[in-house]
């Protein structure tokens, strides 16, 4: 049991890297068929399809965050893993299912807009889509309020400036010629009173009428309405229809949450060398096959709450990238040993696991047990 809960540990996956545009990227992302929702209709996932224009590695890890406009509560906040689709082009295909504990926790009910936000770790480029849920399909879609268009302010008007009259020179008084009258001084002339400019008219929004199709028709479980018929649900690479609903597979692709935490991208060597070793080795028999689909199905379990720890706290990134680091430099073995038959990777695995155990386990208790003798 120890053995096998230390192999666990060693081995993690990752996805192939590939080459990378240096332009600057650009990420869209849009809605896969409607864009409102309802908890009594059985046509519960949401559909969305993210694209990269000139993907940039340094931009580091992609997340989506779905918030409830009318609260900014934001619902969920997760890592998505872009991948490769053409020229420069890398997309991911989301099917989030939501459930009635989505929008009905703490004695408080979310219904509404809501906001599809990828944005990624390091880079300034952002993206967003947004989709309604409601409780029911009788509820009435709330009308859209229209934007308020501010009303411009007018442009002052310059004051005119007055024109100076040079003052005459005086002339020579004569005697007894009395001093002439000074001139009288011309009043100012007054200030253009400015025009109003009227505020401009916003046309009302027309009311949004409901979808017909989705107020009658209502498909069992498993399947959805495709202009107007009750079709099986088609889920994206990577899930599978379980009751109804996409789950996401545990298969042996992925990425390895904690490591990249940890050494702050996929591109890390270490986080190469371990992509190695599972493609070119694991892989390539049918007992490594086997172990990745049990490793995946219990790694996965923990390693989202593990990786997101690492990012809020540098501390405890450290220790992990210090924990992790012997067990990946004992893999390297690996690389230079021939693994072509089930035996040659039980063999090699069993060593591995020794290994390690003496790493972690039997080392330390040597120490501590001198140390004690000398206390």
């Amino acid at each position: 049991m120890i053995s096998y809960l230390i192999i666990l540990g060693i081995i993690a996956t990752f996805s192939t890297g590939f080459a990378f545009s240096e332009s600057d990227p650009i990420i869209t992302v849009e809605m896969n068929g409607p864009s409102t929702f309802y908890l009594d209709s059985s046509n519960q996932i949401i559909r969305a399809t993210v694209e990269i224009q000139n993907y940039t590695p340094s931009d580091g890890i992609y997340f989506m965050k779905v918030t409830h406009l009318p609260t900014q509560i934001v619902m969920r906040d997760f890592e998505i893993y872009p991948r490769a689709s053409g020229n420069d082009l890398w997309a991911v295909q989301i099917a989030y299912p939501f459930l009635e504990s989505d929008v009905k926790f703490g004695g408080q009910t979310f219904f509404g807009e809501f906001e599809i936000h990828i944005r990624t770790e390091f880079g300034s480029q952002t993206a967003s889509v947004k989709f309604s849920i409601f409780e029911s399909l009788d509820e009435p879609t709330p009308e859209l309020i229209p934007e308020l268009i501010p009303e411009p302010e007018p442009e002052p008007t310059p004051e005119p400036t007055p024109e100076l009259i040079p003052e005459p020179a005086p002339e020579p008084i004569p005697e007894l010629i009395p001093e002439p009258e000074p001139e009288p001084t011309p009043k100012p002339t007054p200030k253009p009173t400015p025009k109003l400019i009227p505020e401009p008219e916003t046309e009302p929004t027309p009311e949004l009428e409901p979808d017909p199709v989705m107020e009658q028709l209502k498909c069992g479980l498993g399947t959805e309405p495709v202009d107007g018929v009750c079709v099986p649900i088609t889920c994206p690479d990577g899930f599978s229809l379980k009751d109804g609903l996409c789950v996401q597979d545990s298969g042996n692709g992925g990425g390895c949450l904690i490591a990249t935490a940890a050494y702050g991208s996929e591109l890390a060597p270490q986080v190469q060398q371990l992509r190695e070793l599972r493609d070119n080795k694991l892989l390539q028999t049918e007992s490594g096959s086997a172990f990745m689909e049990s490793f995946n199905d219990f790694y996965y379990s923990f390693s989202p709450v593990i990786a997101d720890y690492e990012r809020e706290n540098p501390v405890f990134k450290e220790a992990v990238k210090l924990a992790i680091t012997p067990m990946i430099s004992s893999l390297s073995i690996l690389n230079y040993v021939d693994m072509e038959t089930d035996a040659e990777v039980l063999g090699y695995g069993i060593s591995l696991i020794l290994l390690n155990v003496g790493m972690y386990f039997l080392a330390p208790a040597i120490v501590v047990v001198r140390i004690r003798k000398r206390l």
